[in-house]
Formats: C-alpha cells, structure tokens, sequence
C-alpha cells in the first residue's frame, strides 16, 4: 500500500476500534501505548502499520539503507506522512510531536542496536516487535488491532465534557423579550435591549473600531 491507501486503511481499522467500544485492558500493548517516551507511542504504531504497509520492511529497522540491508525503510518519513496526521486528526491522542523519529532513539539504524536512555521501555517496544517480525499478514493486522483498541482506551480517558451552551428557539427569544418590554420602565427597558442588540451586531460585524476616538 502506498501512503494514501495505507491511511484509508488506517482509518477504516480505527473505525473498527471505536465502533467495538470499551474493551478489556491488554497490559503489554497498553504499555508502549501510554509510554511516558512520547516516541515509544508512535514506534509501536508506526512500525508495525508500516510492515502491514509492506511485508518486506522490518519491524526492527528504522532507517532506509542500501539494498544489502534487508527490511531497511524510511520510518521517520512514513510516521509524518501518514501517522502523525492520523494523530492530529484524532485529539493528538498520541502526543503533539510533529516529528517523533526525530528523536536519539529513533535515529539508529535499528531499534535493537545501541544503547538509550529508558532501557527497559525500548526493551519493552523490541520484544513486542520481534515476536511478530515472522508474523504472518493476518497475525500482524491482530496485533495492531490489539494497539488500535489500546490507542482507542487512550482517547476514552481524556474525553473532556463539555457543557452544551443554553439555547433558545427566535419564537423564545421573541416572547422572552416582549415579555421584558411590557413591563413599564420608563423606557429604561427598551433602551437595554437595543443596547445589547447593538453590542451583539457591534462584535459579529467589528463595527466597535469604527466608532473608536481618533488619537
């Protein structure tokens, strides 16, 4: 799949995600998921998305490298191609990052070479991984599943409330108001209720910078 199909791809399997609801924990992919490493977040996305993407690229391998290099592929450049939009377009669910392969950790050739800060997380992410290195297509697709669910678990926990403005219908707006006017004031109410109409026109229309004092 190219970068377009595989975001269509990706969307549908999200779609799938969401639509199942609340699911059951799942310990080892929850893991990577909610990483406190922002860039563990999306390797564990990107690289499993990217060798459904294409089954010759390697879990393992994160940078593009001469043809003797088996599996080697452009990671980075896939990520902000196709994840890091995905991303954005769904509440920066994984982090805000506009570049996450930027990172020392993702600028290695591959994930189980040299040596990095939080150890034990990266060790985390390439044993996940490696255990679907040989994973056939039907397998690897359930595994990112398995993520997607995580992911959706994710989005669930920082769904913010808010609450829905109070509305009225014009026919309630009207009654309301000549409700307000049939009160004697002494023309104090209707002066009130053409001065607030004026400042609402006045805000939606910018007409206040017009009557502003020249200096």
């Amino acid at each position: 799949m190219n970068s377009a199909e595989t975001r269509k791809w990706l969307d549908s399997s999200w779609g799938r995600a969401l639509e199942a609801g609340a699911t059951e924990p799942d310990a080892e992919v929850d893991r990577l998921v909610n990483s406190k490493v922002v860039s563990i977040r999306y390797a564990v996305i990107t690289q499993v998305l990217g060798k459904i993407a294409d089954m010759n690229r390697s879990l393992l391998r994160v940078q593009a490298g001469g043809e003797q290099e088996e599996g080697a592929w452009n990671a980075r450049s896939f990520c902000e191609t196709v994840v890091v939009p995905w991303v954005s377009h769904n509440h920066d669910v994984l982090g805000t990052s506009a570049e996450p392969y930027a990172s020392k950790p993702l600028r290695r050739p591959r994930l189980d070479e040299g040596a990095v800060r939080d150890k034990a997380e990266w060790d985390a992410l390439v044993e996940f991984l490696e255990r679907l290195e040989t994973a056939a297509p039907a397998e690897l697709e359930s595994a990112f599943a398995r993520c997607l669910e995580s992911v959706a678990r994710r989005l669930a926990t920082q769904a913010f409330k808010y609450q829905v403005p109070v509305r009225v219908s014009q026919l309630q707006m009207l009654g309301a108001i000549e409700s307000f006017l049939n009160e004697a004031s002494g023309g104090l109410r209707p002066l009130a209720v053409t001065a607030a109409m004026m400042s609402v026109l006045g805000r939606g229309f910018s007409f206040s910078s017009m009557f502003r004092p020249k200096a």
